[in-house]
This record gives C-alpha cells, structure tokens and sequence, in this order.
C-alpha cells in the first residue's frame, strides 16, 4: 500500500530562505580553480522541492536518489533546519 504524501508545513519565508540558501550554495575556490557546493545544493533542491509539494517519489526520481536519501534530508531540515542542509563541514 503506498504511502500518503507527508508534505513540510512551511511559511513563504522559509521557501524564500531555501531558494536563496540554493542560489549560494555553489562557490569557487581559487585554490584549487574549482567550483564547490554541489552536494549542499543538491541537498537544497530536495529540500526546495519537498517545500514546494512535490512527492517523494518524484523527487528521487528527479535528483536519481533513492526515496530514504530524501526522507534524510527532509527529517534533517525539519529538525535543524538551513543549518542542517549545510552538512558536517561549515563553509
């Protein structure tokens, strides 16, 4: 039985803090000539699309990620929120 869409109750401002945290989120570094941020970003977009009410399913099948990575990432983003979405390594 499939399950119900579980979708994040959000104010606008916290779609706007995500899509500006998405926005920012690549970066280059002139020390090794390469741009950076691509698994934050990829992390934003699932958390973007959550926002926005895409489903799951759709979402994993969009980003080619399995259903449980974006579980992860929404479950983080809930509990800590932009923070969370900034991984273990603070830019």
């Amino acid at each position: 039985m499939p399950r119900k869409p579980s979708f994040i109750s959000v104010n606008p401002e916290e779609i706007e803090q995500v899509r500006q945290f998405l926005k920012a989120s690549l970066y280059y570094d002139p020390k090794k000539k390469k741009l950076k941020g691509h698994r934050r970003r990829h992390r934003a977009q699932i958390v973007y699309f959550s926002l926005l009410g895409r489903t799951v399913s759709w979402i994993a099948h969009e980003f080619n990620v399995s259903q449980q990575t974006v579980w992860k990432w929404r479950r983080i983003y809930k509990q800590k929120g932009i923070e969370g979405l900034k991984g273990k390594y603070q830019y």
